[in-house]
């Protein structure tokens, strides 16, 4: 759910011609460098132990730990390839800092919502 979600939001996003894609980029490259990350390091048995619970929980349930760096394996660099080239829209390279003000309001909203959501399903 943590990496198949944002790449459908991304197709959708990319899909609908809404401008502002790149943000919806940017989200699915980290959801699956961060997913990737965590499952991948489900491999090491100190690792599993010590930050990777998921992985612990799938390894109880029989999944082979190979299966978890694999899964680390094709996740995080196709992360990176959805990062490649995407540091113009957040004002690096020949931007020099400019970002446009519609991305920081989009951004700033869809971070109050997640702390929202967060506060009312995490209380329950």
């Amino acid at each position: 759910m943590g990496t198949v979600l944002p790449l459908l939001l991304f197709a959708l996003h990319r899909a609908s011609h809404v401008p502002g894609v790149y943000l919806s980029r940017f989200f699915a490259g980290f959801c699956l460098i961060t997913n990737g990350v965590y499952i991948g390091a489900g491999w090491s048995e100190h690792l599993r132990e010590a930050i990777a619970a998921d992985a612990l929980v799938m390894v109880m349930h029989g999944s082979p730990p190979f299966t978890l760096a694999l899964f680390g394996a094709v996740t995080i660099p196709l992360g990176l390839l959805l990062w490649h080239r995407q540091g113009v829209h957040f004002g690096l390279g020949h931007r020099q800092g400019v970002v446009q003000s519609s991305a920081v309001m989009v951004s700033g909203c869809l971070f109050l919502g997640v702390v929202l959501l967060e506060l009312v399903v995490g209380s329950r």
